[in-house]
């Protein structure tokens, strides 16, 4: 499992993005990802490509740290997961 960390305003609605295309062998695709995430951050919609997972989130509280978890399964049938860390922050000057 591998983390990423990254920052977000307490208001905003952003998009976040893992790149599997490093993990991914040959021809393999990801089949499906699926995201979950702590209490507390709202996940708005969530979808891949071929080699990316993506999660829009909003919502949050200032000074939490929340963790966002993406299981993606492989058309060659291989599973794994990374974790996405977020700070939720009170503005842009971070």
């Amino acid at each position: 499992m591998s983390n990423f960390d990254a920052t977000k305003v307490f208001d905003g609605v952003l998009d976040y993005q893992l790149d599997w295309s490093d993990w991914l062998t040959g021809f393999e695709t990801i089949a499906s990802s699926v995201w979950t995430t702590t209490p507390g951050i709202t996940i708005d919609s969530q979808l891949n490509t071929n080699a990316t997972a993506v999660i829009i989130v909003s919502g949050g509280v200032q000074g939490t740290v929340y963790s966002l978890r993406n299981v993606i399964v492989t058309t060659g049938g291989r599973t794994d997961s990374r974790t996405l860390t977020i700070r939720v922050v009170a503005n842009r000057a971070v």
